[in-house]
């Protein structure tokens, strides 16, 4: 995550960022985000940011109050002086800005005050998360976490998540196996429907599942299905650090321990581990697909698979007889 948010900037159109002077009205923002499909345009003052409005602003600044877009002037309805990002500065660094003061979008501005560019939760998403079809080839994966400095990716089929390719992986299921990367394919090797969190989840339950089932990264999916992004136990222990210092959050320990403690027990008996909250398992697919699909868990954010255990032993049908008579003696 070394990589300078410059490098993402590159991949996006120039038309990614619209200006627009404080005096143009909320009616010539909407136009302009709608013409160009985007979720805000930054406002500029002498070619130097002074704000931004965003379709956040619409619904509450403007709609909620019950203003006029055609009259009302963007410098009455803008964030004033938003927080903005450097281009040299890391993408990991850029996540930690939006995800600590709870932002959306950062406008890019080098040291000069000139915007280079503007930067969205969702950018960051697509470029720490990479997906391939099962039918890519494993030396492509391979090109691809290079690139990008990461330690998987995602395999989809018609924008759903189907399996996880990891460097582990290449060291077991590839080279191991005497595989040729060229032309094995991910879906002969790739785990199948890995286990996937909410982004509703605590890091609580992150936590937990991560040490429950000893993995190293899941995938976040929201309740449609869509790929939101990727946890990673490196992730958890920076935040953890940041936030807490080198302690744990309140009632994360025990939650470790009891699902450590439960899920040794049963793999002792040769059980599967059962999942903890905030984990979801994934179904059979439906269909023709050459991989089988994952089904998303609609409602709730967890589910508990009970696997079927066997009764060994069956419950007494003899009646509990009572206290002996005593027998008159002769």
């Amino acid at each position: 995550m070394k990589t300078p948010i410059s490098v993402l900037l590159a991949s996006k159109s120039s038309l990614s960022v619209q200006t627009l002077p404080p005096s143009a009205t909320v009616a010539e923002a909407v136009k302009l985000m709608n013409q160009h499909k985007l979720g805000c345009v930054l406002v500029t003052y002498v070619e130097r940011l002074v704000g931004i409005f965003t379709e956040r602003d619409v619904l509450t600044r403007v709609l909620g109050r019950d203003r006029e877009p055609a009259t009302t002037p963007l410098n009455e309805v803008m964030t004033v002086h938003p927080l903005s990002v450097l281009p040299s500065d890391t993408v990991e660094q850029v996540m930690t800005v939006i995800t600590g003061h709870l932002v959306r979008r950062l406008p890019v501005i080098d040291r000069d005050g000139t915007i280079v560019g503007l930067i969205s939760i969702g950018d960051l998403a697509r470029w720490s998360v990479q997906t391939l079809p099962p039918s890519a080839t494993v030396a492509e994966a391979v090109k691809l976490m290079n690139q990008h400095k990461l330690g998987c990716v995602l395999v989809t089929y018609v924008e759903r998540l189907v399996g996880i390719f990891t460097e582990r992986d290449v060291l077991t299921r590839v080279l191991g196996r005497d595989r040729e990367p060229a032309t094995t394919p991910l879906n002969e090797v790739m785990t199948v429907h890995p286990l996937s969190v909410l982004p509703s989840d605590t890091v609580e339950q992150v936590m937990t599942v991560i040490t429950g089932h000893l993995v190293r990264r899941l995938p976040v999916i929201d309740r449609d299905g869509t790929i939101v992004g990727l946890i990673s136990i490196g992730d958890l222990a920076r935040w953890l650090v940041e936030t807490h210092g080198t302690g744990i959050p309140p009632g994360a320990e025990a939650a470790q321990a009891a699902t450590s403690d439960r899920n040794r027990g049963r793999l002792r008996h040769g059980l599967p581990p059962q999942p903890s909250p905030g984990v979801r398992t994934t179904g059979k697919a439906k269909g023709n697909s050459p991989v089988r699909s994952p089904k998303t868990v609609a409602g709730a954010s967890a589910r508990r698979i009970k696997p079927p255990l066997k009764k060994v032993a069956k419950k007494s049908t003899k009646r509990k007889q009572g206290p002996a008579r005593k027998t008159a003696g002769r």
